[in-house]
């Protein structure tokens, strides 16, 4: 087994123990997105005036299969309400980017669908139905039935609706204007990479679905300058975070040294991780994978 797997199992195991106690009442309720309308007058080459409705502009997926998925915890952290693996169907697949390429399989779940070292995967939703063969998976028991990897989505767009509680599995996506688009970085190990600053402190960090709480190394926290009143050792706020020249104020962040922060540092060089207590904020976040782009769209 490679230095970098047993490293990976490392991460998952030690995110999963503290995630719950971390997230607290930062989760973002769920609500149903509507399509607003415009209305307005105008005149013809005739008399009188008129009214209409016009959709307004909410991106543009191609080839898209949405689903549906629930929190996965305190968090909303993604999980399919129903995916089937190797003909057998779930309702716990957590859809990890933090996972990387290390996409981990239940032993109980492995056992029930008969998954060796590679399961099927397919979802049917809006748009019809997604599907993989020959995913590689590595049997670990991590809270849930199978935590899905970049394997099962790394040539695609991913894009997560944190408004309506849907993923959009396409073949390329065109935000609407103003979303932010920042550049992402994939070559170490399958993280999706992206440089930013926090109060000052500029770093690297893996953005991560499946990580119900933010995190960073020790370099980096004791650079920030926490705006709560919350102490080291738990749930804090650091004044701001700005991703490609956009800054998004009051980030709250575990602060503690008993988290995997460390070691990605000292492993990978990363200084950190964003987990859902900074991407439930937005409206959707789309990982981009063959445009090396993660769009925040608010």
């Amino acid at each position: 087994m490679t230095k970098t797997r047993i490293l990976g199992y490392l991460l998952i195991a030690a995110l999963v123990s503290i995630s719950l106690a971390a997230c607290g009442s930062s989760s973002k309720s769920p609500k149903i997105a509507t399509t607003p309308t415009a209305t307005g007058t105008g005149t013809g080459t005739g008399t009188g005036t008129g009214t209409g409705t016009g959709p307004v502009v909410n991106g543009d997926f191609v080839n898209p299969v949405t689903v549906t998925w629930h929190p996965g915890s305190s968090c909303p952290t993604p999980v399919l309400d129903e995916a089937t693996f190797n003909g057998v169907t779930t309702s716990s697949a957590m859809v990890d980017t933090g996972a990387a390429d290390t996409s981990c399989v239940s032993s109980a779940f492995r056992s029930k669908a008969g998954i060796g070292s590679t399961t099927s995967f397919s979802v049917t939703g809006d748009g019809g139905t997604y599907s993989l063969n020959s995913v590689p998976v590595t049997q670990q028991d991590r809270g849930h039935d199978v935590l899905m990897g970049r394997k099962f989505y790394g040539d695609k767009v991913l894009s997560v609706n944190y408004d309506d509680q849907t993923i959009t599995f396409a073949d390329g996506y065109t935000p609407p204007s103003g979303a932010n688009s920042v550049p992402v970085n994939l070559q170490t190990y399958g993280y999706v990479l992206v440089q930013g600053t926090v109060s000052g402190a500029q770093g690297v960090f893996v953005v991560d679905t499946g990580g119900d709480i933010t995190i960073f190394c020790s370099a980096i926290r004791s650079q920030i300058s926490s705006t709560s009143s919350g102490s080291p050792g738990g749930t804090r706020k650091a004044e701001y975070m700005e991703l490609n020249g956009v800054r998004y104020d009051g980030i709250m962040y575990y602060d503690s040294s008993a988290t995997p922060a460390d070691t990605l540092k000292s492993a990978y060089g990363i200084d950190g991780l964003i987990g859902a207590t900074f991407l439930a904020r937005f409206h959707r976040a789309s990982f981009d994978y063959p445009g090396k782009k993660l769009i925040l769209e608010e």
